[in-house]
This record gives structure tokens, sequence and C-alpha cells, in this order.
């Protein structure tokens, strides 16, 4: 079982996309992102905490 929270319109598409794709569909997209993600760098504590500054100096940016 996979569980995340998303707002009411994701959930909404969701449901939708879901409704017309098979079990097997879903499993084998499932499977593909899990392929592709995992052809991804895993990135350090370090490295993280500062992707998250950048972000924030951004949106300071923004909204000033």
């Amino acid at each position: 079982m996979v569980q995340f929270r998303a707002d009411k319109s994701l959930k909404q598409e969701g449901t939708e996309i879901y409704e017309v794709i098979t079990r097997n569909d879903g499993i084998n997209a499932f499977y593909e992102i899990r392929r592709q993600l995992a052809d991804v760098p895993e990135m350090s504590l370090d490295e993280i905490n500062a992707e998250i500054v950048k972000v924030r100096e951004e949106r300071k940016v923004k909204n000033v």
C-alpha cells in the first residue's frame, strides 16, 4: 500500500486516471517511475540542506 498527502485537485486527477487504467497499467507505471528514480544519484544531507536554502532564498527574492 502506498499513501501520500495531496491537495483536492490532485486527488481528483489521480482518481480519474485510475478509473481508466487497469491494475497492470498502474503497476507498470509504478515500476517505470521506480526505475527512473533509481538512475537519480542520492543526495547527501548537506546537498539537501543547500537545496532548501537556495529555494528559500529564491522565494524571498520573488516576494520582495
